[in-house]
Parts: C-alpha cells; structure tokens; sequence
C-alpha cells in the first residue's frame, strides 16, 4: 500500500502558495469606436411671391412694370427656375374673380418677364421676352446654396394700346397666372 499523506501536503502547499501569490490588476478603462455614414438626400425649397397688381394701366409705348418679384431658392444640388403661364400667348384676358370671361377682352400685348436680378445682383441690361405657356428658363444651373437660399428677381412689363378696353364690366379686371417651377437639374 502507498502512502498517501506527501499527496496532501503538496496540495496544501499549493493552496497556500497561491493565497499568498499579489492579486491580478483589473482594468479600469476601455475604448472603442463606430463608424457613421450617412448621404443628405436631393432637397430644394423654394418660396413664391404672392399675387401683384400693377393697378391702373397706362397706354403708352413704355409700358408699366412692376416690382421686382422675388423667388427663393434653397438646394443641394444645382437647380434652376423655368417660368410659364396660363395663358397660351401669355396675355392677359377678362377675369371676374374667381373664372375668365368666356367672351371677355384681352390685352393685345403679352405680359413680358426679365430676369433682373439674381443672389442680390442686379442684372447689367434686362432682356424682356412674352410670357407664354411654354415653360421658358429663368435660370438653369445654379450651383448649390447656403442655408438661406438664393434670391431670384423677375420684374414684369406690360405694354397697353389704345385698343385696349378700359372699361370692363364690373368689377372684372385683366388677369394672367405666372407659374415658376424651381427644380433640380435645370
């Protein structure tokens, strides 16, 4: 028979060896990190001016012009503005408020637009051209704009003969919707 008891001493020993062995250090900081990505969406905003009358017309070769009307552009992409109107010939006809007149009058002469300014820079000599509804470049390529957009001036003129009807029934007035379409890629 063999004599056990040297078996436990040793593993006494090494109990005892290993509580008296320093105590493994633990970590006391970490770090790490993430990637993150990401890709802005195409997006354009634009802001329209309200409704503008020129009030009481003038007959006259000069014609009556109108302020300037501003559009404001905010993109991410280059953009442009085409402008167009209701009216195939672009010319004003009879309105009652709320229709055209069926067999109303209309001015002989088209509404005519001008880009006039473009980023609070005038332009040098306007050029003038009739309104249509075949949608017509204001402005194309424009490079993208800061948080606060670009602003676009249109300034329209309207000539009036002598063969104009002045005096409409009612409160009936001349008319002509102006449509902008602000879009990227122009």
């Amino acid at each position: 028979m063999k004599h056990r008891k040297p078996l436990i001493i040793h593993t006494g020993a090494l109990f005892a060896a290993l509580a008296l062995a320093p105590a493994a250090s633990a970590a006391t900081t970490a770090s790490g990190s993430q990637a993150v990505t990401g890709t802005p969406a195409a997006q354009l905003a634009a802001t329209f001016p309200s409704a503008y009358s020129f009030g009481t017309l003038t007959v006259g070769g000069s014609g009556n012009t109108s302020t300037e009307q501003i559009v404001n552009v905010k993109s991410n992409a280059s953009w442009g503005i085409k402008i167009a109107s209701d009216q195939a010939a672009g010319k004003m006809r009879e309105w009652n408020g709320s229709a055209y007149v069926a067999s109303g009058n209309i001015l002989a002469n088209a509404l005519q637009w001008a880009l006039t300014s473009t980023g609070g820079t005038p332009v040098g000599s306007p050029s003038y051209a009739a309104l249509s509804s075949t949608s017509t470049s204001l402005v194309t390529s424009q490079s993208r704009t800061a948080d606060a957009g670009v602003d676009v001036g249109t300034t329209f003129k309207q000539l009036v003969s002598y063969a104009d009807e002045q005096s409409l029934a009612g409160s009936n007035t001349y008319r002509v919707l102006v449509t902008y379409d602000a879009a990227q890629g122009f």
